[in-house]
């Protein structure tokens, strides 16, 4: 995981402390989203920046705003975005 950057799409503070406490301490950069809709916007904000593009998304599927599921629908609909691995 060393050097990759991970958005986590997640509501739960607790499952957000236990995915970072894995994943960081690997060498992944981890970016996190509070809700599907806020997921969107790191996705749209990462092509735009083009320097921390992101390896790939884990994603809740029940949260306030937008859940899951729509979030990936969306990612989907998105041509740059389709390429990006998503584990629901």
């Amino acid at each position: 995981l060393e050097g990759k950057h991970l958005l986590i799409v997640e509501d739960d503070i607790r499952n957000i402390f236990a995915l970072t406490s894995i994943l960081e301490p690997r060498g992944a950069t981890v970016q996190v989203a509070r809700n599907g809709m806020d997921g969107l916007e790191a996705l749209q904000a990462s092509l735009e920046d083009g320097e921390e593009l992101i390896d790939l998304v884990l994603m809740d599927i029940m949260m306030p705003k937008m859940d899951g599921l729509t979030a990936i629908r969306k990612i989907r609909q998105h041509p740059k975005l389709n390429e990006i691995p998503n584990r629901s």
